[in-house]
């Protein structure tokens, strides 16, 4: 158990330092999308803001007092600025990708319950990694931090594997449901 005391101080700095990088992130992500388009300006910046924040948190800086409640906060708002984005009035207007969607679900889970019976998986290591692939970078760290805040890190894992291998497997879908439509 960590004895030191949580500051004002620390909080403040912590905070400061966290909308800092969050900002040269999002600039350069958008530098690097028109630079690398293989993916957009947005996940270009979670991954630089990971990438960062991995690197941070090997300093002294990482240790400040504070870390893990700044971190868990920046998280829920960057969930609830997702959230605030999504339209849901249109989903009647395409039945079919609606369709496909649910499909695509379907499959999911069975996929991922025959592989948590043949190679013994832990229900919450299922759930992160289906919360990865389904939820992304935003949501797995948040269900990983529910069973542990040690496995927070895990989930953040999770999700950026889930991006590198979903993203091209969403396109693949994506070319597959133009042919359809």
């Amino acid at each position: 158990e960590d004895k030191r005391p949580l500051t004002w101080k620390n909080m403040l700095l912590l905070i400061g330092v966290s909308f800092f990088i969050s900002s040269l992130s999002k600039d350069a992500g958008v530098m690097v999308a028109s630079v690398l388009p293989v993916f957009d300006k947005a996940t270009w910046t979670v991954l630089l803001v990971t990438a960062t924040g991995l690197i941070v948190a090997m300093t002294p800086f990482g240790k400040i007092k504070g870390t893990e409640e700044v971190s868990n906060i920046m998280l829920y708002i960057v969930i609830a600025m997702i959230a605030s984005r999504a339209d849901i009035s249109a989903m009647g207007n395409a039945p079919v990708w609606l369709a496909a969607g649910f499909l695509i679900l379907l499959i999911h889970i069975a996929v991922m319950v025959i592989l948590a019976k043949l190679i013994r998986l832990d229900i919450f290591t299922c759930a992160v990694a289906s919360l990865a692939n389904v939820g992304g970078t935003a949501t797995a760290p948040v269900l990983a931090g529910a069973y542990s805040s040690a496995l927070v890190p895990i989930g953040i894992l999770m999700a950026l594997l889930g991006n590198i291998i979903g993203t091209p497997g969403g396109a693949f879908v994506g070319y597959l449901m133009s042919l359809i439509g």
